[in-house]
């Protein structure tokens, strides 16, 4: 009988492709490979070396480091003791949540790199449960505790493997008894709506997850990426880590700057170097890529660019929605010089992405439609696809198969999953209905950690509630519509979601960087609006014939102005209007002195905006708005404008 674990998963990968590259780093000069035996062996050190220090199966071990080879190496080696992997974000930025979730998890043991030591040594008078702490790369130096002990990854490596010589029989044992239904990893909800949850999922749920990524997306082996996304949240473990395991491909860890900001800047020289086949990308990584290709056509500007925007044009044009290409007579008489033009303009896009890639897989949240048509057009599709953690995570998503991509939708069921649409008294819909989202099936994680009201209002007659609306349509094909904790709700009770309509207010309006609408039973619907700088002043200039100067009140409602006949045009055009509910527009907006970011903890690590947060830290403003500041040349709008546009930002 096949065992369905991860450890099963790496040894069967480690017999078909043992000598193969699996993991490449930065090394300060170039990048280095590990083999698939070579990591295998180093996680039997670290999982011997665990086993010394007396891990239990069930033990949680806290996991906090950029990517790396060795993190693939200490989250094999936490399996194969039958402990519990609990990966943490590099990103979290208080103290606070690090805290939470190292408490809430009751870690015994904490495997960190030497980049974020900073982050943990400040906790762990606080964390008395921690009884060793194990440091990838270099020691921070002196330390003002004695406990817990602090090992170095070499001296880890070392003990472990002369402890698994001595006892030989030890390692084996402890993994033969971990079953598919064990607990691998506890993660945790980055909390857009509500405090974090720990996600318990199984062994089998990330086994049939990369069982069904592998039979959706068939690719030469080996193939390359870039794994960009980070490694602690479920969809890089999945799509990223494990099914790339499964599949015999070369991952490529990123380059560390010495800052966030410097990392992100070497992902486009290290996309250069590793050459990707595909790339797991979240909406803003996406967008990121389009605007690089954008700013490079306009920089060439003349016939090229022409060329271009053509391809871009007839591209959109006859492709349709992809699943039902548009065949009408003009269309017909494109194809062939469409096809064309793709040919040559594609061959220089994937150039920059490397070379040999072929499309590319969006998770996190829901890409625009007018970046999934463009990128489509030019021959590089990006995939849409949908999940959550608490369902290890896809649970569909489009692919490069013939019937198989959908523009707008989030894909084809996996094989492993079911779906139920299901109205407020959780009764089923039929396919074109909006309802909240229901799954059941293998995938679907054990529950939520010492916390069993949440994991019972979620898991309900045995359908996980997900909170996300959307439909099924006829062909099979999954449409997200948005998320039940955003709704708006109005004066008369009546409900809507907003995400569609922020995503093209800030799509189609370039001064509008970010926008958060807001409606709680309220006579009118309201909105935060952070403006884009630069174009904020592009507009400006365009207005006043010169360049912007010193930012005074009437420059300030110059920019107020165009952001408010925006919004009253979203009431008065027809095509808009049939498209987005007036009464549900904003009437109103405040203008707001920052953005949105993760730094200030308003954009969570998948780069979705954290509700509660913005509605918390801006709740004065919002009040405003329903009194004395629901003028939108209002004194505070224009001095936050004022600012905003006086201070030169990174």
């Amino acid at each position: 009988m096949e065992k369905k674990n991860l450890i099963a998963l790496l040894e069967e990968s480690v017999q078909k492709y043992s000598n193969w590259t699996f993991m490449m780093e930065y090394n300060g000069s170039e990048y280095a490979g590990s083999t698939f035996k070579e990591i295998y062996d180093e996680a039997h050190n670290v999982a011997g070396f665990l086993l010394s220090k007396g891990i239990r199966k069930g033990d949680r071990a806290a996991l906090l480091s950029e990517g790396r080879n060795a993190w693939v190496s200490a989250e094999f080696g936490i399996f194969l003791t039958g402990g519990i992997s609990v990966p943490l974000s590099v990103k979290i930025k208080t103290r606070e949540e690090l805290l939470f979730r190292l408490k809430h998890s009751s870690s015994r043991f904490l495997i960190v790199s030497d980049r974020q030591w900073d982050k943990t040594a400040v906790l762990i008078k606080e964390l008395p449960s921690l009884e060793f702490i194990v440091i990838i790369g270099n020691h921070p130096g002196t330390t003002d505790f004695k406990k817990p002990e602090i090992y170095l990854w070499n001296n880890v490596l070392a003990q472990g493997s002369e402890y698994n010589r001595n006892n030989p029989d030890k390692l084996k044992q402890s993994k033969n008894l971990v079953s598919e239904n064990d607990p691998a990893t506890l993660t945790y909800t980055s909390g857009t709506t509500a405090e974090p949850k720990g996600i318990v999922l199984s062994h089998k749920n990330y086994w049939v997850n990369v069982e069904d990524v592998n039979t959706f997306f068939k690719l030469p082996i080996p193939f390359y990426t870039l794994l960009i996304l980070p490694w602690d949240h479920s969809f890089a473990h999945t799509a990223g880590l494990y099914s790339f395991l499964k599949k015999g491909s070369v991952i490529g860890a990123v380059e560390p700057g010495k800052t966030e900001i410097g990392t992100i800047r070497n992902i486009p020289k290290n996309i250069k170097e590793i050459r990707p086949t595909y790339l797991l990308v979240v909406p803003a990584l996406a967008e990121s890529f389009r605007r690089s290709i954008e700013k490079k056509i306009e920089e060439t500007g003349g016939f090229a660019e022409k060329l271009f925007n053509l391809t871009v044009k007839w591209g959109i044009r006859v492709l349709g929605d992809a699943y039902h290409k548009r065949y009408d007579p003009l269309s017909l008489v494109i194809w062939p010089f469409y096809l064309l033009l793709r040919a040559v303009i594609s061959k220089q896009i994937k150039s920059s992405l490397g070379g040999r890639i072929r499309f590319m897989v969006c998770g996190g949240s829901a890409l625009s439609v007018d970046h999934v048509r463009w990128f489509a057009a030019l021959g590089l599709p990006v995939y849409q696809g949908y999940g959550l953690s608490e369902t290890s995570p896809v649970v569909s998503s489009n692919f490069m198969e013939r019937k198989h991509f959908k523009i707008g939708s989030s894909g084809k069921l996996f094989p492993w999953v079911k779906i139920q649409i299901a109205d407020e008294n959780d009764r089923p819909l039929p396919p074109g209905k909006i309802g909240e989202v229901t799954l059941k099936g293998d995938c679907v994680m054990i529950g939520y950690w010492n916390n069993k009201s949440a994991t019972d209002e979620s898991m309900r007659n045995g359908w996980f509630h997900t909170g996300d609306l959307g439909y099924m349509d006829k062909d099979g094909f999954l449409f997200i519509t948005g998320r039940i904790k955003s709704l708006l709700v109005g004066e008369d009770g009546e409900k809507y979601s907003p995400e569609a309509l922020e995503q093209h207010l800030t799509d189609n309006n370039p001064v509008i960087k970010q926008i958060m609408l807001y409606n709680q039973q309220n006579p009118y619907t309201v909105a935060l609006i952070v403006p884009d700088r630069d174009k904020a002043l592009h507009l400006i200039k365009e207005k006043t014939a010169k360049d912007a100067g010193q930012i005074t009140d009437e420059k300030a409602r110059i920019v107020i102005e165009h952001i408010e006949n925006i919004l009253k045009k979203y009431k008065t055009d027809k095509k808009l209007s049939s498209k987005f509910m007036p009464q549900w527009v904003p009437k109103t907006f405040a203008l707001l002195p920052e953005e949105f970011s993760e730094n200030n903890g308003m954009i969570n690590s998948t780069l979705k905006m954290v509700r509660r947060k913005i509605v918390s830290a801006y709740m004065d403003r919002i009040d405003g708005l329903y009194s004395n500041q629901a003028d939108p040349f209002n004194p505070i709008n224009i001095e936050s404008l004022k600012n905003w546009l006086s201070v030169k930002r990174d």
